[in-house]
């Protein structure tokens, strides 16, 4: 896996696809959490207070209840 000094780095790195999506949604997280990105093991969070979120948990499957 490849190591990246930044948030615009590792969205650099990301297929031409992911890149239109990431080119409009960055304006209007920056937006909302501005300054607040950081690289956590390997991918991009934002953070609003403690514990980091991430728009790659929006498309993980959730827990099914037990």
């Amino acid at each position: 896996m490849a190591k990246f000094d930044s948030v615009q780095d590792y969205l650099n790195a990301l297929p031409e696809t992911q890149r239109q999506i990431t080119d409009q949604l960055l304006p209007i997280i920056e937006a909302a959490l501005p300054g607040a990105g950081a690289l956590y093991q390997g991918h991009p969070v934002w953070s609003a207070g403690e514990s980091p979120a991430s728009p790659r948990s929006a498309t993980s499957r959730p827990t099914p209840p037990t």
